[in-house]
């Protein structure tokens, strides 16, 4: 999103630009949500599928349901936190369905904004991104909707950490969420893993829509 911002702002500056990964700027909460969601869920399963057809020494639980073993590992944890007694130092030393969502999506990392070396991180978040969400209320509807369209993965993702963190925050905002067509960049290649958890690909194709002429390459 910063290359997207900079061409914006200088657009006669960039001989070229390849903007890889991208978050869309302008979209709504529940859009944001669940695009992100459903594009994890969509991963997950395609790791699944691959799994469930490799051999042994590629994949452990080949030939295996994998889907119902991930069903019953969430319900497991959600009941009681799952041991890892050999944890307890630089990882936790049991795990519960929300944090199994989270590390497999490599959000774990989240639980770092407690930490003010980079409180900076949540700064520059909630401003581009401000909440519509004004209590748990309207966030917890807007997770419903994501988990009826990714069931197997819960309706989680990152957007949903971003938008409970920022419920509250009442600072001025500088750079809310807009369309804007960004002319003047000689040439734009945007890429984007098709099954990218993090960035969705519908997002990449917003951020193509904003340059005009654009390529779109995806793996």
């Amino acid at each position: 999103m910063i290359g997207t911002q900079y061409a914006y702002l200088y657009p006669k500056n960039p001989r070229s630009m390849i903007l890889d990964s991208n978050p869309q700027h302008y979209q709504d909460e529940a859009s944001m949500l669940l695009s992100e969601a459903t594009t994890y869920e969509a991963t997950l399963m395609r790791f699944f599928d691959w799994c469930e057809t490799a051999n042994k020494a590629t994949c452990v639980l080949s030939g295996q349901n994998i889907v119902k073993i991930w069903e019953d590992l969430l319900v497991e944890a959600a009941k009681t936190p799952i041991p890892a007694p050999e944890c307890g130092t630089v990882c936790r030393s049991n795990v519960n369905a929300e944090e199994i969502l989270s590390v497999t999506k490599r959000l774990n990392r989240w639980r770092y904004f407690g930490d003010s070396m980079l409180f900076a991180s949540l700064t520059t978040i909630c401003n581009d991104f401000p909440t519509e969400s004004k209590s748990f209320v309207d966030l917890q509807a807007k997770h419903i909707e994501a988990a009826e369209f990714a069931p197997l993965t819960r309706g989680a993702s990152a957007a949903y950490m971003v938008q409970s963190a920022c419920i509250g925050w009442r600072h001025r905002n500088n750079n809310p969420p807009e369309m804007v067509q960004i002319k003047g960049v000689s040439k734009v290649l945007v890429v984007n893993g098709i099954y990218d958890p993090s960035t969705s690909y519908a997002w990449a194709m917003g951020v193509s829509r904003q340059f005009g002429e654009s390529g779109v390459i995806t793996d």
